[in-house]
């Protein structure tokens, strides 16, 4: 092989490798984005028993406790 089919060659890789790593880059974010939905769904999991819960309180210490897990809840 001459110098020049060598050139020719590598030259015709760029536009591949340029899709390539587009598709790579366009993986990513769509993975980061699943990521991301996945860590929200857990954290609406872990919180949801306790803002769907309906028990108010008998007396003011458990009014209180209710009062910082909601606080909690809401951060």
């Amino acid at each position: 092989m001459s110098v020049v089919v060598v050139v020719a060659r590598f030259g015709s890789l760029s536009e591949p490798c340029n899709i390539r790593r587009e598709n790579l880059e366009d993986s990513l974010l769509l993975y980061t984005f699943y990521r991301d939905v996945d860590d929200e769904m857990l954290w609406i999991r872990e919180k949801r028993p306790t803002a769907a819960m309906t028990d108010l309180g008998v007396n003011l210490h458990t009014v209180q406790s209710l009062q910082k897990k909601h606080q909690v809840t809401e951060i």
